[in-house]
């Protein structure tokens, strides 16, 4: 059978790395696969994921014109064509309701009305923080004519059109938007880890977070666990500096007040070539995450498979999937409570407001009157506010207070709490891992739902409403403004 992945590029990512295992363990499993992206691949393509091509127009683009729709819509049809000399059984899109591309956004609407056997996979919705992608879409859906409402064109149902999501937190969101159950489902990421084949001591010293230089990694909870002391005595490092150059002024910020307070903590060790990634995960001791926000969570993951703990921040929203299947994360917090009174309450409430005004404005509404007061109910418990809730420039006067009163340090207490990890433990813990999500069990699940997509189960359209969506994302409770 013949299948067409796509997506808007290839460069070093997670989507990335999820899309080269999806080739290769459909190849495995008698596909034939064609990689279709934006732009050719920035490295060299593993002859074991098949076939590539490139098609113009596909990359990302924020702004464009009615007509390449339709454009772009011939181009894929033609470069399959071209590979195969007729359509494949399938079309695998990954995160095209992200809307990096407005003009995908229509040609999936076009192949939903052609009832093509098509597959969305998502990574993540331009609902949940991605406030720019979210306006360059709504601009192109209004230059087009005889299209309908918004959030309907943006996820269209098809008698044909299947969606696969990475948690069942997203499973239920979208029986909620009311898509139909039998055309959801959950496909999670495959899990895998090739050792460097490096031979070095860990250090007990050196905690890891191997994550690029973007907000909602929190990069300022990193500081606070360096300032306390909760590197065990030693240093933190950082893996990546942003690529995007929204990112960097947060990232340079973190970098400046670090250095200026003297932590325990290098950012960026990678990127800047003071070590490789290998060796540095080579000796790491273990790995830190600080993350409010995830779409999968490599970072949880991962580590166990190189024989190394993991601590940090916990989402229960997603790691709740891994608990299913018996993963463990002893080493783990969901707050870190800092006293209201180190902030003032009007300076919070003040930056939640102005953060709440400009994430309700940036998707053309005006903020609920009580939202602040939804949110301060949901995230203040006796007058203490969690760390991760907070933006850069508050979360830098809580290090600033501590910086000058290192003895309120013990009011908040142990965040990690000691653990002691038996050879048992780390063994199990990477079995269970491997079992559920590695390659060859994911495999077989892309492998089988691919197959159900193409056998084209198809019934009625459902009448779903995708706005829903964005009600969920601006639920004034669940508000982190670390991630807008």
């Amino acid at each position: 059978m013949k299948i067409a992945l796509v997506h808007y590029h290839a460069r070093p990512g997670g989507v990335t790395q999820v899309l080269l295992h999806s080739a290769k363990a459909l190849r495995q499993r008698g596909w034939d696969v064609l990689t279709i992206l934006g732009e050719p691949p920035t490295a060299q393509w593993p002859e074991s994921a098949g076939a590539w091509s490139a098609v113009s127009g596909l990359g990302y683009r924020s702004e464009a014109e009615p007509g390449d729709i339709p454009l772009l819509h011939r181009a894929l049809q033609a470069e399959v064509t071209r590979h195969w000399g007729q359509s494949p059984d399938l079309w695998l899109v990954h995160n095209a309701c992200l809307a990096k591309n407005v003009v995908v956004c229509g040609v999936i609407e076009r192949m939903a009305e052609e009832e093509a056997p098509l597959l969305l996979q998502i990574h993540d919705f331009a609902e949940d923080g991605r406030a720019a992608n979210l306006a360059a879409a709504r601009r192109y859906h209004a230059s087009l004519s005889g299209v309908g409402e918004f959030s309907q064109w943006l996820h269209p149902s098809g008698a044909g059109l299947h969606r696969a999501v990475l948690t069942h937190r997203d499973l239920a969101l979208l029986q909620r938007c009311g898509f139909a159950m039998d055309r959801l489902h959950w496909m999670p990421n495959a899990v895998s880890v090739i050792p460097s084949g490096v031979e070095c001591p860990r250090d007990p010293l050196l905690s890891v977070s191997p994550v690029r230089g973007v907000r909602r990694k929190n990069f300022g909870e990193l500081c606070l666990l360096a300032q306390l002391g909760q590197a065990g005595g030693g240093r933190i490092v950082t893996t990546l500096a942003p690529v995007d150059p929204s990112s960097r002024r947060a990232y340079d910020f973190w970098v400046a007040s670090a250095k200026r307070m003297r932590l325990p903590i290098e950012f960026g060790v990678v990127s800047s070539g003071v070590e490789s990634y290998p060796d540095l995960m080579c000796k790491a001791g273990r790995i830190l995450t600080t993350s409010v926000s995830e779409g999968f969570g490599f970072a949880w993951l991962e580590p166990w498979l190189l024989g190394l703990t993991v601590a940090g921040r916990d989402l229960p929203d997603l790691t709740d999937d891994f608990r299913s299947f018996g993963w463990e994360f002893p080493e783990s917090y969901e707050r870190i409570n800092i006293p209201v009174s180190w902030l003032g309450e009007s300076r919070l409430r003040a930056m939640w407001l102005d953060a709440l005004e400009r994430m309700w404005a940036d998707c053309g509404l005006a903020v609920p009157p009580d939202a602040p007061d939804l949110l301060w109910s949901a995230v203040v418990q006796e007058d203490q506010v969690d760390f991760g809730r907070l933006d850069e420039s508050l979360q830098e006067r809580v290090l600033e207070h501590l910086h000058h009163h290192p003895e309120d340090m013990e009011s908040l207490g142990a965040v990690l709490p000691a653990v002691s990890y038996s050879e048992e433990f780390l063994l199990g813990q990477a079995v269970r891992i491997q079992n559920a999500l590695g390659m060859e069990a994911v495999g077989d699940r892309l492998d089988q739902l691919c197959r159900l997509v193409a056998a084209g189960t198809a019934g009625p359209v459902e009448a779903s409403d995708p706005q829903a969506l964005l009600r969920h994302f601006l639920d004034p409770t669940k508000f982190w403004p670390l991630k807008h």
